[in-house]
Formats: C-alpha cells, sequence, structure tokens
C-alpha cells in the first residue's frame, strides 16, 4: 500500500522508511512548510489557534495527494484527529489511519471527551508509547483496545563522544509536560547539590527558587543533551504515578549514560526497572528522591552500574531497526483491518 506520511518536521521526512525491511509499503512523505511547535519555548501547555490552523493546512495538503488504494501515518494526536474530522466532514477522501506517537498529557471529559470520540473513531491503528496507554485511550475514546499497539519510543543512538562528568558534581532534569520540579527543587536544597532544570516558559514560573535550582528556557536538543551528558544524575520527577509521560526524556537519558532517577510512574513501567537500570520514588514524594539522590551521589559503582544497564536497554528497545520492524506489522494491520 502507498502512505501518506504527515511529520511533524523536515527533518522526519525519510523516518522510519529506510528500517521496514523487505516491504511492499511505499510513501509519499509531506514535511510542513513551518514549524509548528518549538517546545524549548512554548508558552502553554495546550496548542494556540494558530498553531492548530498550521495543522489544518497541513493535513488538507496531504488530502490532497491522496489516491485510491492510499493511506496516512501522521504523528502526535493532533493531525488524526483533524483528518478524522474531514473525513466526517467529506474534505478528505476515506483511507487507513495510523496514528504513531499517540500521547494525551490528560483525558478530559465533557466536550473533548465527545470530539476527541467523534474525530479519531476512524483511526485504524494507534501507536503508544506504553502499555498502559492502550487501556487509558480504549476506554477514554470507547474503542476496541485492539487498536491500540505498543511499541517503545523510537530514540535513535545520541552520540555525543565519551562522557566525562562534570566537577563539581550536578543534578540536570529537563522537560515540561507534567512535570513535578517543585519536589525537586526542595531535594536539591535538602542535599545542597546544585541543580539545572531545563523546561518551557510556561512552567518556569512556576518552579521555587532557591539558591541550589537554575532554571533555563530555550535550549536547543543539542544543548540538552550535553547538559544531561555532563550531569552525575538526570531526575525525571512527574506530577503523578498515573502520567503517562516523561519517556522522551528518560530514553535520552539513557543513551548519554548517566544515571537516572524517576518518578514511579505507570507510564514508565515499560521504561525503568527499579534498581536494575534506573532508581525510582514516589511522584511527590521529597524524603524518597532525596535519599535515591543521596545514595546515588555517594556510590560511583551504582551509578556506573545503572548507566551499562540502562544503555543496553536503549540499544534493545529504542533503535530504528527495532521500531522499523514495529512499523511494517502496524502497516499491515491497517492495511488489512481498514474500516472507511
Amino acid at each position: 500500500m502507498h502512505w501518506i506520511f504527515l511529520p511533524i518536521l523536515a527533518e522526519y521526512k525519510e523516518w522510519l522508511f529506510p528500517f521496514l525491511g523487505e516491504s511492499e509499503h511505499t510513501f509519499t512523505s509531506l514535511p510542513p512548510k513551518v514549524i509548528v511547535f518549538d517546545r524549548s519555548n512554548q508558552k502553554s501547555a495546550v496548542s494556540s489557534l494558530k498553531q492548530w490552523r498550521l495543522m489544518v493546512a497541513h493535513v488538507l495538503q496531504g488530502t490532497r495527494l491522496w489516491k485510491p488504494g492510499n493511506g496516512y501515518v501522521t504523528l502526535f494526536s493532533q493531525r488524526p484527529a483533524i483528518l478524522g474530522a474531514l473525513k466526517m466532514a467529506w474534505l478528505a477522501k476515506r483511507g487507513p489511519t495510523v496514528a504513531w506517537d499517540f500521547n494525551l498529557g490528560s483525558t478530559p471529559g465533557g466536550i473533548r471527551q465527545f470530539l476527541a470520540r467523534m474525530m479519531l473513531k476512524k483511526t485504524d491503528v494507534f501507536v503508544v508509547n506504553s502499555t498502559h496507554e492502550r487501556h487509558v485511550y480504549s476506554k477514554w475514546l470507547n474503542l476496541p483496545i485492539e487498536r491500540f499497539y505498543f511499541c517503545h519510543y523510537q530514540k535513535p543512538r545520541i552520540d555525543l563522544g565519551e562522557r566525562v562528568p562534570a566537577d563539581p558534581p550536578y543534578i540536570a532534569a529537563v522537560g515540561s509536560a507534567c512535570r513535578d520540579y517543585r519536589t525537586l527543587a526542595i531535594a536539591a536544597e535538602k542535599l545542597r547539590i546544585p541543580t539545572v532544570i531545563v523546561c518551557a516558559p510556561f512552567q518556569a514560573e512556576h518552579i521555587p527558587k532557591n539558591d541550589y535550582v537554575t532554571v533555563k528556557t530555550g535550549q536547543t536538543a543539542e544543548q540538552c543533551h550535553r547538559l544531561i551528558q555532563s550531569a552525575t544524575i538526570h531526575v525525571v520527577p512527574l506530577e503523578s504515578d498515573e502520567t503517562c509521560t516523561g519517556h522522551v526524556t528518560v530514553a535520552e537519558g539513557m543513551w548519554l549514560g548517566t544515571p537516572i532517577v524517576t518518578s514511579n510512574s505507570i507510564g514508565l513501567q515499560d521504561y525503568v526497572d527499579d534498581g536494575n537500570t534506573t532508581l525510582g520514588f514516589q511522584s511527590g514524594n521529597v524524603d524518597q528522591l532525596t535519599e535515591k539522590l543521596s545514595l546515588l551521589l555517594g556510590d560511583r559503582e551504582l551509578r556506573d552500574r545503572l548507566s551499562r544497564a540502562a544503555y543496553q536497554f536503549a540499544c534493545d528497545h529504542y533503535t530504528d531497526e527495532v521500531a522499523g520492524r514495529h512499523l511494517r506489522t502496524v502497516l499491515d494491520r491497517a492495511a488489512a483491518n481498514h474500516r472507511d
């Protein structure tokens, strides 16, 4: 089958296609003309009207490329919803839809849930990055769980050369979605350990200020990676143990060789193995986080052991080759089970 691919960035143009192996699937890739999201400078956790207009225009471009027998592959949650709405209005031709990396920060009720159910009901396969999300989104969208396919987040190797931890040591934390930096800031002050937090502007203003915490915004991906690589510990503190987020920065930390401390979130259960690849703490529990940080700061052998195991886990689950095999399976399934 031929697929129209709607990536979020021009650099995703080739994406996983070279890693499909032997396959009858072909692609036309249509990157957006402008960048819709710049997470480093995002001023709100909610997409703006301007961002929605840009995404609608991008999806409409993709529908004009459609020919009989074609399908669509989208990334994240907004574009498959837009495509579903266009199909309902007969502004887009019918064809199987795959929503890869489908992820939501929350699952609200009311009108937003009603609209989501209407717009996404014709999506053939949702590819999610945790087994927990299969159950959450199946229930929220009132769709069979079989339409939700789990595979680990795809993150190619990050090669910045040999890791040399900074001296004096510091803690790094990167990301904005559902983060609990208040707990981390308090723990950093208790331990008197310098801590650098990188997040979007909308979250920076809510982080408690003290002498040990530095908050940065507007950092590039490479700057974030180098910050994590040089840190003694990489922390991923989440607002709730039910949160389905944090896996991106966990994957990056594993590739970069920095030992990781994370919230014991059910959304991360497919990515972490407490005591083997990472150390975990209960979300919002300052004492537990302080204890785990203190343990790691004082035990280099433990830090090295966790880092080695985490890197091997990344090699086994995050590579383009692994994701390419999953993509081939998903495309076969979507083509065979199309519902339009």
